[in-house]
């Protein structure tokens, strides 16, 4: 990546050139964490439904019992 960036980058000046390239990498990382959040968040919600749905099913079995 570095490699193809400096060359895409050699008319401006240095400075620029570096910027441009940390700022594509922070990007690039950024983007590949909130992938990673999202998978988690996608995992969370269904563990979530899941004990929802158990908790349900007890809760009618609970009401029966007390009745």
């Amino acid at each position: 990546m570095a490699a193809d960036a400096k060359e895409t980058f050699a008319s401006v000046s240095p400075a620029r050139a570096n910027t441009a390239i940390l700022l594509a990498y922070v990007l690039e990382h950024a983007d590949m964490r909130a992938g990673e959040l999202a998978e988690y968040a996608g995992r969370a919600r269904i563990k979530g439904l899941q004990c929802e749905n158990t908790y349900k099913g007890f809760e009618g079995q609970w009401n029966e019992n007390v009745r």
